[in-house]
């Protein structure tokens, strides 16, 4: 165990909403969600395979993916894992798990809190909110 864990004094900030954005018509948020929406629409992505840091595309089958609203429009093409690429990223995460576990879960608690949520609030919102709005057809 880490000894840094045992006696640690953190304080964990209060979670707090993300700022409300209406997207009110005439609003620059919404203008931006527009224009994100018509670039999802206009391209067909790749969605490569992801395990122990670079892209890769996989040996096993493409997928595509379709929006529920037009079942004609592919939004992308997904790899398919082999059950070697499954294998090699059960391998990958078990030995990333000693080094992640010797880190204080302070560190660990902000590397979410701070990098992860604040990316998804601040810089990629509007393309996540496109993206998940074309997927669900809202």
């Amino acid at each position: 165990m880490n000894p840094l864990m045992l006696n640690a004094a953190v304080k964990i900030h209060k979670p707090e909403n993300s700022p409300l954005i209406s997207f009110a018509k005439g609003t620059p948020e919404r203008d931006q969600l527009q224009e994100e929406i018509k670039n999802i629409r206009s391209a067909t992505n790749a969605l490569p395979l992801w395990i122990n840091g670079p892209r890769f595309h996989a040996e096993g089958n493409l997928i595509e993916c379709r929006t529920p609203h037009n079942w004609n429009h592919v939004l992308a093409h997904a790899e398919v894992a082999t059950e070697e690429d499954i294998h090699r990223a059960i391998q990958t995460v078990l030995g990333a798990r000693p080094k992640w576990a010797m880190l204080p879960w302070s560190m660990r608690l902000s590397i979410f809190q701070r990098a992860a949520a604040r990316l998804l609030e601040k810089k990629y919102f509007i393309k996540m909110s496109a993206a998940v709005m074309e997927d669900y057809s809202k």
